[in-house]
């Protein structure tokens, strides 16, 4: 009786996943990432804000750091910047999407960074539904597209 219950349920669930079957979210991200750290020398501090993907999910500095050699890190309290030994490092820098642009403006580190250039970023994920509504659709595919800046932040 469970066997049959359970193939049951995994037939009704064919037709609704097979849409998701060959998707894969972020396809690209891996390249455009190795894009981004050219910019970059192993010598230097990347600081990455969780959203400068676009996805607190797809973190950016992972495959900087493990794949392209970079000293890079997952950075969200601007407080934290004054613990850091900056000194071991040529020179520093932090990506965040425009978003975020004015919270670190704003920050205690505000008057330290300078501006280097921009970034963009292009991926196809899961589109998330509004958890408020009733009927929750199934997830559709969406074009992200996230723009950004990369600031130096000066030592002294």
């Amino acid at each position: 009786m469970i066997y049959t219950i359970f193939i049951i349920l995994l037939l009704l669930n064919i037709p609704v996943s097979l849409k998701y079957f060959a998707f894969s979210e972020n396809k690209n991200l891996l390249k455009q990432t190795e894009s981004l750290s050219q910019n970059f020398s192993a010598a230097d501090l990347v600081l990455i804000d969780r959203l400068a993907s676009g996805d607190g999910w797809s973190m950016l500095s992972g495959p900087m750091s493990f794949l392209y050699g970079k000293n890079a890190v997952y950075f969200f309290n601007p407080n934290d910047l004054d613990k850091l030994n900056l000194e071991k490092f040529d020179k520093i820098y932090l990506i965040t999407p425009d978003e975020r642009t004015f919270f670190y403006k704003n920050s205690v580190m505000g008057n330290k960074i300078v501006f280097f250039k921009n970034y963009q970023l292009e991926t196809v994920r899961l589109k998330t539904f509004n958890k408020n509504k009733k009927n929750i659709p199934l997830p559709e595919k969406e074009r992200a597209k996230i723009s950004g800046k990369i600031f130096e932040i000066r030592k002294r």
